[in-house]
């Protein structure tokens, strides 16, 4: 009896993960940024038009552009 009940039990602690259903999160499509915009002295630049480019390369130097964004902003 004891061996059924241990055969059993093992069956299903092994095919149970077999059959339950994988929980996948959402991937991020966005990336959070921020920034301050400084002179070459360090200090603020002063309020107007900017244009801010961001761009992201699969390496430090060399690589290729996996992805580029404009922004255009005024003070804020």
């Amino acid at each position: 009896m004891f061996t059924l009940t241990l055969s059993l039990l093992t069956a299903i602690y092994l095919y149970t993960p077999a059959f339950t259903p994988n929980a996948l999160a959402a991937a991020n499509t966005t990336i959070n940024f921020q920034a301050r915009i400084l002179t070459n002295t360090g200090a603020l630049v002063p309020d107007g038009y900017y244009n801010v480019q961001f761009k992201l390369y699969d390496a430090a130097s060399g690589g290729t552009l996996l992805w580029t964004d404009t922004r255009y902003d005024t003070n804020g």
